[in-house]
């Protein structure tokens, strides 16, 4: 009886994470803060490298597609990238209390947190970069082997990595 008396009593009493409605303002403003300081002071460097990394790629892209791509394919990542901004911040303000995201700004606000922001979106784009080639390797092996052994619809596994084709 006392162990489900405590458990009741941790979903009653409320944590600092679960009770966090009070500062809801304080938080969502530190956590715009701390994007500010870890994502938005670098974003234009990361566009341009995305640009330039996906030109390089295609081979046989004209001059004038390149230009085209360059003016315009920012203006539209940008766009996709303010919605993400948005629900990182979100994120941050649901999952950290204020005194955490406190600590978070004051830290990524100093010269080594600049740096070590900088470097932690260059490892995340590295990351999606290889979580792609996880999500490719695994489903495909994945649909192979499934496959073999049920009915799948036709050109089921082709689909999951059309460069393949």
């Amino acid at each position: 009886m006392r162990i489900l008396i405590a458990v009741l009593m941790m979903f009653v009493t409320a944590t600092p994470s679960w009770a966090q409605d009070d500062d809801a303002e304080t938080r969502a403003a530190l956590a715009e803060r701390l994007i500010v300081a870890t994502v938005t002071t670098t974003i234009g460097k990361i566009v341009d490298e995305a640009v330039e990394g996906m030109l390089a790629d295609q081979t046989e892209v004209t001059e004038d597609e390149a230009e085209w791509t360059r003016v315009n394919m920012p203006v539209i990542m940008n766009r996709h990238l303010q919605v993400m901004i948005d629900q990182v911040e979100a994120h941050y303000t649901e999952r950290f209390t204020a005194g955490e995201l406190l600590s978070l700004v004051e830290f990524y606000e100093t010269p080594q947190g600049q740096e070590i922001a900088r470097k932690q979106n260059e490892v995340s784009a590295l990351m999606g970069e290889s979580l792609m080639t996880f999500m490719v390797g695994f489903t495909e092996e994945y649909l192979t082997k499934y496959c073999a052994e049920f009915d799948c619809p036709a050109g089921a596994i082709e689909t999951v990595n059309p460069a393949k084709n």
